[in-house]
């Protein structure tokens, strides 16, 4: 009789291996979960639009109207083959460099088969709600990794997705509050400075990348989304400005990703940036009157009747200040200013430290 060898038995999962099997599935469901969340809020939001989708855009009808154009332009653009950052069927006999017109360009290319199906005013309608949605749930995302409890995360993707900001240029202005790339960029620099989970070069090519995609979504939130970070690379050097040595070591780990980044960028961007700064129709004159749509100091803490919570006294007052409705969303509020002077997140750790 030959004895039969058995199969080894198979190894045994450990602990860690059970729950990080369990846990891939739990992230992605509360993942499209929150996405959910944050979308159905953003329509419920906008309800009165929706209720008329095809007829009635979300906003004061102003600007609105003018992105929706936009959308329909790109569309016809690009199923004639001709260049949807400029054209020749407005402002005759010259035409019109729409760079210069916050023409959401990537928006309305990803959206344009939609739009030849059924209109640019439902088009415009889910680019807004989306734009809210998706905002709010990057910012979940990215805010998760940091926040100790769920609620956290969640109130946070609250406040980037539906702060005072985002409902007053969701009146008028898709390419500000189509913004869910800013937290990845921010959280893609994290990367690099402080937790060094993925390789370099891969950080550097999403965020060149990214950079490029918001520059083809709203030119403002890209400079706003820099300033940012510039701000925030400059009060970390500062933390930590008596450790030079980590300093000048993180600096050396990080200028390689961010020249690589900064190479993806122009090469991804440089024909928009020609086109807006050396194109045909560029503007030779101030296109805004100066001064005027710019924050009041007491905007931060005086609410505008676009909040809930606004006194009719108070928003008499606040409908003095420049600008419009649609330009009001310097507000904070005194409570959240005092809670973030109150509270102390501590010190990231340099990098290399």
């Amino acid at each position: 009789m030959i004895a039969r060898r058995e199969d080894p038995p198979l190894r045994p999962s450990t602990a860690s291996e059970e729950r990080a099997r369990v846990a891939v599935p739990a992230r992605a469901a509360l993942a499209a979960g929150a996405l959910i969340g944050y979308v159905a809020l953003a329509a419920l939001l906008f309800g009165g639009a929706w209720a008329h989708p095809f007829t009635r855009v979300i906003g004061d009808g102003a600007d609105s109207i003018n992105f929706a154009w936009f959308l329909g332009w790109s569309h016809f653009a690009l199923a004639h083959h001709l260049n949807p950052l400029l054209s020749s069927y407005i402002d005759l006999p010259a035409g019109a460099n729409l760079t210069w017109s916050t023409g959401i360009p990537l928006p309305a290319a990803v959206l344009s088969p939609l739009t030849g199906m059924v209109g640019p005013i439902f088009t415009y309608n889910l680019l807004v709600t989306l734009g809210i949605g998706a905002s709010a749930w990057t910012a979940f995302l990215v805010i998760r990794r940091y926040a100790r409890t769920l609620p956290a995360a969640a109130a946070g993707g609250l406040l980037y997705g539906f702060s005072p900001t985002m409902m007053a240029h969701a009146l008028d202005h898709p390419h500000v509050v189509v913004a869910p790339i800013p937290p990845l960029i921010l959280l893609a620099l994290d990367d690099l400075l402080i937790r060094h989970r993925h390789p370099r070069w891969l950080m550097g090519t999403a965020l060149g990348v990214l950079a490029a995609a918001q520059l083809v979504t709203g030119e403002e939130v890209l400079a706003s989304t820099a300033l940012l970070a510039a701000i925030g690379l400059g009060l970390l050097a500062a933390m930590h400005r008596r450790d030079r040595a980590a300093v000048w070591k993180a600096t050396r780990h990080v200028m390689p990703a961010l020249g690589l980044a900064a190479a993806i960028f122009l090469a991804l961007g440089a024909y928009p940036l020609w086109t807006q700064f050396f194109g045909p129709q560029r503007p030779d004159r101030v296109l805004e009157p100066r001064n005027e749509y710019v924050s009041d100091l007491f905007s931060f803490v005086a609410p505008t009747r676009i909040q809930w919570l606004a006194p009719s006294w108070v928003a008499a007052w606040t409908q003095r200040f420049h600008g419009n409705l649609a330009e009001w969303g310097s507000y904070l509020g005194a409570p959240l200013i005092a809670l973030l002077a109150w509270t102390d997140t501590g010190a990231p750790k340099p990098c290399g430290s």
